[in-house]
């Protein structure tokens, strides 16, 4: 009997990470740099617990500027509505015509 074999691919991705960056056009360099790279997602950690920007809103001012690249911004669901997240991910998706994800975090 053959053995079923699955083909895996991996996904590599770059954390744009900078809490105390809050000029967009650093994010913006970034994730450019990461969609020349050819890597399939980068994501952005939220500012809710800490300084930093909004994660979907910065991704959503990078979505215009990329063309290929998924965007993925964490969004905490400890003290967010569901009705906001689905805001964020779904305007995300729109103006980035498809390449919106979403990780999610629980805070403490």
């Amino acid at each position: 009997m053959p053995s079923s074999h699955v083909p895996r691919r991996l996904h590599l991705a770059a954390a744009l990470d900078r809490p105390s960056v809050y000029d967009a056009d650093e994010y913006l360099a970034a994730a450019r740099l990461a969609e020349r790279g050819t890597l399939d997602f980068v994501t952005l950690d939220d500012g809710l617990a800490r300084p930093g920007p909004d994660a979907s809103a910065v991704l959503a001012r990078v979505a215009p500027a990329t063309r290929r690249v998924g965007l993925v911004p964490t969004l905490t669901t400890t003290h967010t509505e569901p009705f906001h997240v689905q805001a964020a991910v779904a305007t995300l998706d729109w103006v980035s015509r498809g390449r919106a994800g979403w990780r999610i975090e629980v805070s403490t």
